[in-house]
């Protein structure tokens, strides 16, 4: 081979390995960023995964607070609203129905006197859905004269429908038979009351009152405390007859210590009958079991009712509109503030009107 030849086939092959350089290069090239590719879209991945355990954590926080959420509707009952705490209001001034117009109390126009046309004119006209208007003591739907197409009662009843319209409520409270005579003339008296008050479209709200002697010998109650949960049921039996949510019941917490309940009895009725109540009475009792009652706030020394605090306590749970009834007995207004906060009661905001 000449010296020509030799040139020649070196200039050749350093020509193929330069070739093989260049594509070496370029795959290296290549190579390197497919890696670059490889390592974006694993960071990628690192940061998907980073908002996975992210929303992970958001998942499990919801979670824990559902769980609290779950643990306070059980805690209070079927609901998590707390029961509303307020009081009578003195009506010398007509002025606090319309002052307190979306708030839940209670008034009595009149307690021992019937209901005029004139008196029923001093009110405002309001929109109050959660007044609740307490029949007077003379009024007795029960009464024997009752039933009679004329009859005091019958006239009385139609008074404080008119007032319930002026006032933008439906709720009047009546007392439950309390005698013997009335005990027996149940029947005619829920009629009397259909007649004059759920028919007008009112809603009738039945206190439980305490009973007469007579009444309490004639159903041994001291005997057999069971006669009280017979009589309700007797009462709300007669519910049926008329259109649903027409009549509901009212605890008085110092009425059913007259009827020998104390606070533990008293709790069971309470959730026994809780679907058919809106109202409640707070109230404590001065007088002795199986007597009329005389009120005094719950948590006064004077009241009689034992473990008053369990009682409050469980009542507080129930969502209820619960009317602290004073009369000869009072608090300062500093003192319920105290009593709705240790027990979680709502309590509606202070009007110089309020009975407290």
């Amino acid at each position: 081979m000449d010296i020509n030849d030799f040139i020649d086939k070196l200039d050749y092959s350093l020509s193929i390995n330069s070739n093989n350089n260049d594509e070496s290069n370029e795959s290296n090239t290549t190579n390197e960023s497919s890696l670059e590719e490889i390592i974006k879209d694993s960071d990628e991945v690192i940061k998907d995964s980073d908002e996975i355990i992210k929303d992970s954590d958001e998942i499990i926080k919801d979670s824990d607070e559902i769980i609290k959420d779950s643990d306070e509707v059980i805690e209070g009952g079927n609901s998590k609203s707390r029961s509303i705490l307020t009081f009578n209001a003195s009506v010398s001034n007509k002025k606090v129905i319309s002052d307190l117009e979306s708030v839940p109390f209670q008034i009595m126009a009149t307690t021992r006197n019937y209901l005029t046309k004139a008196m029923i004119s001093n009110y405002p006209e309001t929109h109050n859905p959660n007044l609740l208007l307490h029949m007077n003591y003379i009024t007795r739907p029960f009464n024997d004269n009752a039933i009679e197409t004329n009859s005091r009662e019958r006239a009385s009843l139609r008074q404080y429908a008119l007032l319930a319209q002026r006032t933008g409520t439906h709720d009047i409270l009546i007392h439950m038979p309390a005698n013997l005579t009335e005990y027996i003339n149940m029947a005619q008296g829920f009629r009397v009351i259909s007649d004059e008050l759920i028919k007008q479209n009112m809603v009738v709200h039945l206190e439980i009152a305490p009973w007469t002697q007579e009444l309490i010998n004639h159903l041994k109650l001291q005997e057999n405390p069971q006669v009280v949960v017979e009589f309700l049921d007797k009462v709300i039996s007669r519910f049926n007859k008329f259109p649903k949510d027409s009549f509901k019941i009212v605890f008085d917490t110092a009425h059913l210590y007259a009827l020998g309940y104390e606070a533990e009895e008293q709790i069971k009725l309470f959730h026994k009958y809780r679907q058919y109540m809106k109202y409640c009475h707070l109230n404590g009792n001065v007088n002795a079991k199986y007597t009329s009652d005389s009120h005094a706030p719950i948590m006064s020394s004077k009241s009689k009712i034992k473990n008053w605090e369990l009682l409050s306590a469980e009542i507080a749970k129930m969502d209820l509109i619960c009317i602290a009834e004073i009369t000869k007995f009072g608090k300062q207004w500093g003192e319920w503030e105290d009593y709705a906060k240790k027990f979680k009661f709502q309590l509606i905001p202070y009007h110089e009107q309020l009975c407290f």
